[in-house]
Order: C-alpha cells, then structure tokens, then sequence
C-alpha cells in the first residue's frame, strides 16, 4: 500500500494507546491525518493505575495533534443500529469510531486491532481499509522505542483478517 503524506488514518484508544509506549506517535502524527472520536480521547485518559509511564498521554496534546476528533449523535447511533441490525458487539470507542468512518465519503483508512471492530469491517466490504500499525510505522520510518505488541503487527492483522474472510 502507497501512502500520501497526510493519508486520512482513524484511529482507536488502543493505537493512541500503543503508539505512546512505543515512542511512535508523533513521527505517526507528523506524516499521517490522525482522526479519531471524542470517546477515544476520553479514553485515553482512563485506566492510568493500569498502564507504565510510557503510556500517560497528555489530553492538550493529543488533541492538538489529532486533525479532527468527531461527536457522534445518539441518531447517528440510532441510525448504525438500524441499518447493521448484525452488528458485532463492539466497544463504545470503536462503535464511536466505526459510525465516524460510515459517514465519510473520502480515502479513509482505520487502524483498530479490535477484534469486533474488524469482524464488521470484514462483514460489510472495507476490510481492505483496514491498516496495522506496523506497516504505518514502516512506512514512516519511525523507531520504536519497544517493539510492537503481536496485534499492531501486520502479520496478525492478515491472519485475522483471512480468517474472518473465510468465515472461520
């Protein structure tokens, strides 16, 4: 896959998540159009008892990076519900995440190694949309200041994604 700087990639709490314990986000921030949803942000600012050091985000900052972070409505919501009546169930950060991607009608991409989230992306035709961290990183250069945990890795993103493809 060839990315243009500013390549629209939206991301979850996990990625945000990662990409500060591994040192990547703003060689990330810099090259890519980072977008997310209100709900991730506040999610990352949770949970902090449970992570390192390395992974404190800064909320100012992060939101001053980010190009865009959406609301979504409860219509909006409503609407999801309606029309993906099979929807896995999907945390409220990636539900948030996925109405945001349905709405646009640009070159987006989704980096989620959200098991739920992939199922659905899979299910409904824009698994090709789907983007691991790994190749986003590779494809910036950037030095990891650890190595990537197995579900930022492209090699697992391929395997899930081949076997929800295959309906396994």
């Amino acid at each position: 896959m060839i990315f243009q700087p500013q390549q629209i990639v939206l991301v979850d709490t996990n990625v945000i998540i990662e990409t500060h314990r591994t040192g990547c986000w703003n060689s990330l921030a810099n090259f890519f159009h980072l977008e997310t949803v209100e709900t991730c942000v506040v999610e990352t600012q949770t949970g902090y008892q449970n992570r390192s050091p390395e992974q404190t985000i800064s909320d100012a900052l992060l939101r001053q990076q980010l190009k865009n972070i959406a609301n979504i409505s409860e219509i909006q919501k409503a609407e999801f519900f309606i029309n993906y009546k099979n929807a896995p169930a999907l945390d409220e950060g990636e539900l948030h995440l996925l109405i945001h991607a349905l709405t646009r009608n640009d070159k987006w991409l989704i980096n989620s190694p959200d098991l739920a989230a992939m199922r659905f992306a899979c299910k409904n035709g824009f698994d090709e949309r789907l983007i691991s961290l790994e190749t986003m990183v590779r494809r910036v250069k950037a030095q990891l200041a650890a190595p990537l945990q197995p579900q930022y890795t492209e090699a697992w993103q391929t395997h899930k994604k081949t076997q929800m493809l295959l309906g396994m």
